[in-house]
């Protein structure tokens, strides 16, 4: 046995160092083309199949995506931190708390504390907008949703598919790819 080899606990091929002078086969660290298929990328994941925590991590890192293209780094927090679940800060040093939904949604808890809510209309169009002007654009454009039950008692209202005339006050605050990022 080689000196180098008694130092080492036995750990297989890939816990010992290389020996530029060894006589061995390298190790095949990576499957050959076309023989395995551990090496291609996986199909795009069906959001319904995935549980809720599944759900958040993928809308993270897709809100994080776009806003990368306006020069934002995200920072997913293990908690919410002042009504925030990230923190996004843009190259000029502008900081956004953030809080992130899987639909529209209002909340009284929110008002007054300087938080962007991010949130999809009907899975397709990401929107990134401050709290306080969401609850504005709502009493102009639906103001039954403050009238409701829900808001009245519990503070709070959502919607999967809010009014046309909504989504298009909105419209300034959606999160559309960037035309003609490239890495």
């Amino acid at each position: 046995m080689r000196e180098w080899d008694k130092r080492l606990p036995e750990q297989g091929d890939y816990g010992r160092r290389f020996d530029p002078n060894a006589d061995i086969e390298p190790q095949k660290w990576w499957p050959d083309k076309g023989k395995d298929d551990s090496c291609k990328i996986p199909p795009a994941v069906t959001y319904d199949d995935l549980n809720s925590k599944q759900k958040e991590t993928l809308n993270f890192h897709t809100v994080a995506a776009l806003l990368a293209q306006r020069g934002y780094d995200c920072f997913r927090l293990n908690d919410d931190w002042q009504g925030a679940d990230f923190i996004a800060g843009h190259i000029d040093g502008h900081v956004r708390r953030v809080q992130l939904k899987a639909r529209l949604a209002i909340a009284e808890k929110y008002r007054g504390k300087q938080v962007d809510l991010a949130f999809p209309v009907k899975r397709s169009a990401w929107y990134l907008v401050p709290h306080d002007t969401l609850v504005e654009f709502v009493f102009r454009h639906a103001s039954t949703w403050l009238e409701s039950e829900a808001w009245v008692k519990e503070g709070t209202y959502q919607s999967a598919s809010p009014s046309a005339a909504l989504v298009e006050a909105l419209a300034p605050f959606a999160l559309e790819s960037a035309e003609g990022h490239r890495p």
